[in-house]
């Protein structure tokens, strides 16, 4: 998704794109910590506090404005001249995108991957927000990795002490 957009805001250009870009990444100046009890009323009015997407949600909006920026950066640098030969010899927007820019903007992907696995995996907060009845899962099955291992550490220490 930050692919596309940012190969929209670098490579299109629209009236609002400055404008739209700079909205974008206003979301990097947010705090993920201050939108818990926003999110909880939120996801409780819309009933969806114990599931997957209460998680999922806040970590794909607070993470998407970062793998734009990223994103961003990296398409600029890529020569349109590529671009142009490609539609000289018939090729669409979808078929530059995922033939031409995807495959060359491969480390930023994987940059954005890695940082937004690590930023997720260490955001304990979020999940263990939710031990005592608040909104986020509390089934075991439901648990994601951080919030598993560290019950399992914490028991691992309590047994070693």
């Amino acid at each position: 998704m930050s692919l596309m957009m940012a190969y929209a805001f670098v490579r299109m250009k629209w009236k609002l794109s400055n404008k739209v870009l700079i909205y974008v990444l206003l979301g990097l100046m947010i705090p993920i910590h201050a939108t818990l009890l926003p999110n909880f009323i939120i996801f409780k009015e819309i009933h969806i506090l114990d599931s997957y997407l209460a998680l999922i949600l806040p970590y794909v909006a607070f993470s998407l404005p970062q793998a734009v920026f990223l994103m961003t950066g990296f398409i600029g640098s890529i020569p349109r001249e590529i671009e142009e030969s490609a539609v000289m010899d018939g090729a669409g927007i979808f078929t530059i995108l995922f033939k031409i820019i995807f495959p060359l903007s491969t480390p930023a992907i994987v940059t954005v991957t890695v940082t937004t696995f690590l930023t997720t995996w260490n955001e304990f907060i979020r999940e263990s927000n939710g031990r005592d009845g608040s909104f986020y899962p509390k089934k075991s099955d439901r648990r994601n990795r951080p919030r598993h291992l560290r019950e399992h550490v914490y028991n691992l220490n309590l047994f070693v002490l």
